[in-house]
């Protein structure tokens, strides 16, 4: 966790370490974590 918060914005840190803890085994990889920001 403190890894990917160290590289990612909280929110899609911690939606990444739910997946990671769901396992499931044949998703690996499969999910692109991308989001659109306006007037950043």
């Amino acid at each position: 966790e403190r890894l990917l918060l160290s590289v990612l914005p909280r929110h899609v840190a911690m939606e990444m370490k739910a997946d990671i803890n769901a396992k499931q085994e044949d998703m690996m990889f499969h999910k692109i974590y991308i989001q659109k920001h306006d007037n950043v």
